[in-house]
């Protein structure tokens, strides 16, 4: 085993050696050591029992998922073991996913691994264990100005802190893993962002936002209670804002401008006139959380003094239970306005697995496809074998008329089915292999040569062929030979 192990590293090794030695020696910066792909030793390098096959993970240092907790881009290879030189290595994963610790079974015939996608690390910058989220809108009639909106929900934190268990109570306009509304980014330090102007993400929060929902700041300092008030107009962008946006440099002390929506023109009311933009500075920087079902894009958090919208979603977490907290919730929102009711109550980790669903949907959906074809395969096949065999029923006649035993007929025409049924496999199982393949990496998680499965259709297929080979076929026998002559 080690000889095949050896002669794979003399060869990369070999291949290093002829490349440098083939060009000029260029100047290697940090770029370049960024971009080297190398193995992921603290993730296993697995070897079959069998000697043949060899798997790793291969590392792409320079893509890291986030400042606090680099999480590299990583696929797991595998390479066969030749005797004098080792084969090509192919990925068994591909896009942007942490895939690492191959093991190999006993037989060295499976391997398994572990495999977290880009979203899954982003999800980690938010706190979901025991937390709880409520649409509360206040309404137009009693809270006309922000200051009314801001002093409600001020009084509705301190009650909830004052409840046992309850242990952090913030708003937001949108929770994590939820759509968010959007912003025109007008400039960046006084100068044309882009043209034209992008629309970003824009989340409007409280200052315990950051140490109730998210992990903390990456850089800079929350907002405080003067942040929103004229004067201190403030806020707080994500990573990805700033790799996008700001460049290099340190994103704190940076000026933004923002425009607001504008209302559009309905049958009520006439369009409004262009709002104009407001000029916000960057006091902090956020880890990158998933704002939508994909992957992080650039946000911008204002503080909710600047605005204070009337409908919000609250974020509660403390401990008992979500119904413990569901409750004090609304006692305290009742306490303060007996006519405020809340909206559908969902935990984080809820909205988290909910906004993970559409990978599941897919896969739902693919196996009622799949379920739905089997069906309408099996009603083919069974009709398009029934009707051959029920066209078949003189010549049967003539063969019981001439001494044919029942059994050799039926066996006649289970032949003449069973090639069909071979037929149809020889095209169809690779058919269907190389789509699972396709349908493995970039839509479902699951292992498209599953044996049991494939073993399981076959089934199922040559069951349904037996039976419309037989039952057309047994009744074509019991007939007697004089009356299976004249059917047409």
């Amino acid at each position: 085993m080690h000889r095949p192990i050896a002669s794979l590293l003399t060869v990369v090794s070999l291949s290093c050696v002829a490349t440098v030695s083939a060009q000029p020696a260029p100047i290697f910066t940090s770029e370049d050591v960024l971009a080297v792909r190398t193995f992921a030793g603290g993730q296993g390098v697995a070897v079959s029992s069998t000697g043949r096959w060899v798997a790793y993970a291969l590392t792409d240092a320079n893509d890291e998922w986030n400042v606090q907790e680099p999480r590299p881009t990583s696929h797991v290879v595998v390479q066969t073991l030749g005797a004098d030189r080792p084969g090509a290595p192919r990925a068994l994963t591909t896009g942007v996913s942490h895939s690492s610790f191959p093991v190999w079974s006993p037989d060295g015939r499976r391997l398994a691994f572990i495999r977290e996608d880009k979203f899954y690390g982003l999800d980690r910058n938010v706190q979901t264990a025991d937390a709880v989220a409520t649409f509360i809108r206040l309404p137009a009639q009693k809270y006309a100005t922000p200051e009314q909106r801001v002093a409600f929900h001020t009084q509705l934190r301190d009650r909830l802190l004052a409840v046992p268990g309850i242990t952090a109570s913030t708003i937001a306009s949108t929770p994590p893993f939820t759509f968010a509304g959007r912003r025109r980014l007008t400039a960046v330090d006084g100068r044309l962002a882009s043209d034209p102007p992008p629309d970003v993400v824009t989340v409007v929060v409280e200052p315990a936002y950051f140490h109730t929902v998210v992990r903390g700041l990456v850089l800079g300092e929350s907002f405080s209670e003067l942040h929103g008030t004229p004067g201190h107009e403030a806020a707080i962008v994500n990573q990805r804002f700033a790799e996008v946006y700001l460049g290099a440099g340190s994103p704190i002390g940076r000026h933004l401008e923002l425009r607001p929506p504008t209302a559009q023109r309905t049958y009520l009311r006439e369009a409004e006139g262009p709002t104009p933009p407001v000029r916000v500075t960057i006091v902090g920087v956020s880890p990158d959380i998933r704002q939508s079902l994909g992957d992080a894009v650039p946000i911008v958090d204002l503080p909710y003094r600047a605005e204070a919208p009337a409908g919000v979603t609250l974020i509660v977490r403390g401990s008992g239970g979500s119904a413990h907290v569901v409750s004090a919730a609304r006692e305290a929102a009742n306490a303060i306005d007996p006519d405020l009711a809340l909206g559908v109550v969902r935990t984080l980790d809820e909205l988290r697995d909910r906004s993970r669903s559409p990978a599941a949907g897919s896969a739902s959906q693919f196996a009622k496809i799949g379920g739905l074809a089997l069906v309408l395969a099996g009603v083919g096949l069974y009709s398009a074998i029934a009707y051959a065999v029920r066209r078949r029923t003189q010549e049967i006649a003539i063969r019981m008329a001439l001494g044919a035993q029942a059994t050799h007929v039926r066996w006649l025409f289970l032949k003449t089915s069973a090639w069909v049924v071979l037929g149809g496999l020889a095209v169809g199982l690779p058919a269907s292999l190389a789509l699972g393949r396709q349908l493995q990496i970039n839509v479902v998680l699951a292992d498209s040569r599953d044996p049991v499965m494939l073993i399981a259709m076959v089934a199922v297929l040559a069951i349904v062929a037996l039976v419309a080979s037989i039952v057309p076929a047994r009744r074509a026998t019991r007939l007697e030979p004089t009356t299976a002559l004249r059917i047409e």
